[in-house]
């Protein structure tokens, strides 16, 4: 079954056995050229799992950092509010580039872009900055519930007409990712991209995100951010910003809810927002798939000392 979506892979560029989807991940990002990008200690760098609720993330740091001004973040594109260190700019003008056009390298607009800087991507810690594996600025990684996450990728996968797997089913996706051959479908399997993370944690000043505690102790999370970032947050703008980031509250948002919808890699797709359900997962994975993903993760995450998931 991994085998077919493999198949239909052919045609896309791959970096170390990785795919490489035009309009969402330039090739540069996987080279020097990026991991000689200077660092400086007020930039941050927020890395997660492709549907990890990122975006989300991305703006209950934002509200944390800029003391919960909600007007800023309805007035400034998320796309000058953040660096996205994966894509081209070229991405974000509808039409300019065919389905398997990469654009112009974006490292020469994240260069002039002066500090302090938002850094957002999907990186790997191995892809990332020298810098930012040195430890010169914060870090946040985003985490949420695996089944959650394979499940929002899945469904970008097979909504989208532009990112080559249109006829994909839900057995086959998940025979890929738990046979280890999900890495065919993004970077990494889940388990490597956030093991590697949480290894490197000790000598990184790093805070690890997570998505259901968002929404489950908003309050305590945002108190978190606050002293991670060394600010102070009155209850009244924890207030404010727990209602922003309601999922169904950002979605009024244009400068962040419709900011990729001419986006040719996300063409037909749910975009960067689809439910932001905790436990959605349990309408697609059987209770004997769910058993065996279960299996896997104690598999590979037990010893660790990873945060439980988080899964209703």
């Amino acid at each position: 079954m991994a085998e077919r979506l493999l198949e239909k892979a052919k045609g896309m560029r791959y970096q170390d056995g990785h795919a490489l989807f035009a309009g969402v991940w330039h090739p540069d990002m996987f080279t020097d050229k990026l991991r000689n990008l200077e660092i400086y200690k007020d930039d941050v760098y927020f890395t997660g799992y492709m549907r990890s609720g990122t975006y989300i993330g991305l703006e209950l740091v934002q509200l944390v950092l800029n003391n919960a001004d909600i007007e800023y973040m309805y007035t400034t594109s998320v796309h000058e509010r953040e660096s996205h260190l994966l894509i081209s700019r070229d991405v974000l003008v509808p039409g300019k580039l065919g389905p398997f056009d990469y654009g112009e390298s974006p490292i020469p607009w994240l260069t002039n872009r002066k500090p302090p800087r938002i850094f957002k991507t999907h990186g790997l810690y191995e892809y990332a900055p020298y810098g930012v594996r040195q430890g010169k600025c914060k870090i946040v990684v985003q985490t949420r519930n695996p089944k959650s996450t394979y499940l929002s990728w899945y469904k970008t996968l097979k909504e989208s007409t532009s990112v080559h797997f249109p006829d994909i089913t839900w057995e086959d996706f998940f025979a890929a990712a738990i046979s280890g051959e999900g890495k065919h479908l993004i970077l990494s399997s889940w388990f490597d991209f956030y093991l590697t993370w949480w290894k490197h944690r000790d000598h990184l000043d790093v805070y690890f995100l997570n998505y259901e505690a968002m929404f489950k102790d908003g309050r305590k999370v945002a108190k978190e951010l606050a002293d991670f970032f060394g600010r102070t947050l009155t209850e009244e703008q924890i207030t404010k910003i727990l209602k922003y980031i309601d999922f169904e509250e950002c979605k009024k948002n244009p400068t962040f809810s419709n900011v990729f919808k001419g986006m040719t890699a996300l063409k037909g797709s749910p975009g960067h927002m689809r439910k932001g359900k905790i436990d959605d997962w349990k309408n697609y994975f059987t209770v004997a798939e769910s058993e065996q993903f279960d299996k896997l993760y104690k598999e590979k995450m037990e010893g660790s000392g990873f945060p439980e998931p988080v899964y209703e």
